[in-house]
């Protein structure tokens, strides 16, 4: 009988630890908004008041070599800690994708890209952690955009340099004396 006893205690004791946790300031919320999918989640610590989710009803664009995907969520709220931000993949994602797959987070100047910190491509969902808030959506990534961009922007230097422009180049002693510069150690 004690050891029945025992077991109906320590269940007991787990049953109100657990309740305790999930509705006391140091359990975990989750929110989200239906509209977009998006879920947040975390500790209560980690939030201070108020949090909202919502469809941007406009965004900035894309820098250029990102396609947008999906809606764009705007979160508002303030954070003390870090919280997971699940987004959903679009329908007509393609897994194929999948490595060109950024995160896109505006922080109210320009559009950051981030690599997903999960994807589960059966839910259909990505994950990724941030302790601030803002607009918040998916993106494909073009890397062959990027490089032709970034070699139409270098090809712009040079020929501006070569045609005798005020534009200068510094250098140190061991570059002139080579092609290449070199590289430090």
């Amino acid at each position: 009988m004690s050891f029945r006893r025992t077991i109906a205690t320590t269940l007991a004791t787990a049953a109100v630890v657990a309740m305790t946790a999930a509705c006391s300031p140091g359990g975990d919320f989750s929110e989200s908004n239906a509209a977009t999918g998006v879920v947040v989640q975390g500790p209560n610590r980690a939030r201070s008041g108020e949090l909202k989710i919502e469809q941007a009803a406009t965004a900035p664009p894309m820098p250029a070599g990102f396609t947008h995907l999906g809606p764009i969520t705007k979160i508002t709220g303030k954070l003390t800690d870090h919280v997971t931000i699940t987004i959903p993949l679009p329908a007509d994602f393609d897994a194929q994708q999948l490595a060109n797959l950024r995160i896109m987070r505006h922080d109210g100047k320009s559009w950051g890209a981030i690599l997903p910190q999960h994807v589960d491509l059966q839910q259909r969902l990505v994950k990724t952690t941030t302790s601030e808030f803002s607009l918040w959506g998916l993106s494909t990534w073009d890397v062959e955009q990027a490089a032709a961009d970034f070699l139409a922007a270098h090809a712009t230097c040079s020929a501006a340099a070569a045609g005798g422009s005020s534009a200068r180049w510094a250098s140190s002693r061991s570059t002139r004396r080579s092609p290449n510069a070199a590289i430090p150690p």
